[in-house]
């Protein structure tokens, strides 16, 4: 029965000739699949990037760092986070330095709505969409600046979702009532003016278009453009791989350029360089060395993180401070 109802909405919305991808779909960073009961690992090298080579940065002011982080979705309603902190930019078991954990990922939870690290909300955000498929982290950052930008759920054709959900029902009654002939089909009403207005509806996208998200083109190009007063996001008209995105703040912009999409182990793909910007104009190279994917049983990613906390516990240098981008927590 669901079938049959998606099945309907494939040919009459997503097809429709007026569909326009929403910005909570594009962000979703549609190559790479569901992480589903899996946990998704990266291994992200930053360095800083100087507009003179020859610069000298002082001692407390590293020019490399690097992190691993793991999003398991055990539970696939609430996805877990560990994000592993390195000494000197190497990542081994005797450079391991801090260990961060959330049990719930959300911008929430990792603070960074009360210390005002928007850095940090973008960083997270963008990491999260690209390794698993997953837009909430940047929904719950556009909700707390933007209140144009709208989710899925708020975009929902809401004549269309009420015609299918009467569809449903009737299927329902259909599969457990001996005497059908009495059921009347909402998608095949007798009356001639029922008939026209079912197929006005089931003509219209389901998800209503909200005017923020247009098709361009530039040097016989074709992108997605996202324009409002706070968020400029560009994607490629054809993969949907996020291109740009651009945060506009009382404080500043913040900045990510993503260049060369390349698979990792072939079953991940993710940019080879993201150029981040802070919000003092500082300059960020972010690559990722490793991406893998891990079948994950019941109770396999709290395994790992107290084996990682096993692992801090035996390095003497354990929770030393470390100078890192603004972006990170």
């Amino acid at each position: 029965m669901n079938k049959k109802i998606i099945t309907l909405i494939l040919l009459f919305s997503v097809n429709s000739f007026a569909y326009v991808p929403t910005i909570e779909s594009l962000l979703r960073n549609g190559g790479n699949k569901d992480v589903g009961s899996n946990t998704a690992v990266g291994v992200l090298n930053i360095t800083r990037v100087t507009e003179d080579s020859k610069s000298e940065l002082s001692e407390n002011a590293p020019r490399k760092n690097a992190i691993k982080v793991l999003f398991g979705n055990e539970d696939t309603d609430r996805m877990r986070f560990i994000q592993l902190d390195y000494r000197d930019g190497i990542v081994s078991d005797s450079t391991m330095n801090k260990v961060h954990y959330q049990s719930a990922l959300s911008l929430e939870k990792l603070g960074v709505f009360e210390t005002n690290q928007v850095e940090a909300a973008v960083f997270y955000a963008l990491m999260t969409s690209l390794l698993t498929n997953n837009s909430k982290l940047f929904m719950e950052l556009f909700a707390s600046i933007d209140q144009t930008i709208q989710s899925n759920k708020n975009l929902v054709n809401k004549e269309q979702q009420t015609l299918l959900m009467q569809y449903k029902n009737y299927l329902l009654k259909q599969a457990r009532e001996d005497n059908q002939d009495e059921l009347i089909n909402p998608l095949k009403p007798e009356s001639i003016e029922a008939k026209e207005k079912v197929r006005e509806v089931m003509r219209s996208t389901y998800l209503v278009n909200d005017g923020i998200v247009k098709r361009v083109r530039e040097k016989n190009k074709f992108y997605w453009d996202m324009n409002t007063p706070f968020v400029h996001a560009r994607f490629d008209g054809e993969t949907h791989r996020l291109k740009k995105f651009v945060l506009t703040t009382a404080q500043g912009k913040i900045e990510v350029d993503c260049y060369n999409y390349i698979l990792f182990n072939g079953n991940l793909e993710f940019p080879e360089v993201i150029y981040f910007k802070d919000l003092s104009g500082q300059l960020y190279e972010l690559q990722m060395s490793k991406i893998y994917l891990i079948k994950d049983a019941p109770g396999a990613f709290v395994k790992r993180l107290n084996n990682y906390k096993k692992i801090l516990n035996g390095n003497p240098e354990k929770g030393s401070e470390i100078i890192k981008p603004a972006f990170l927590l």
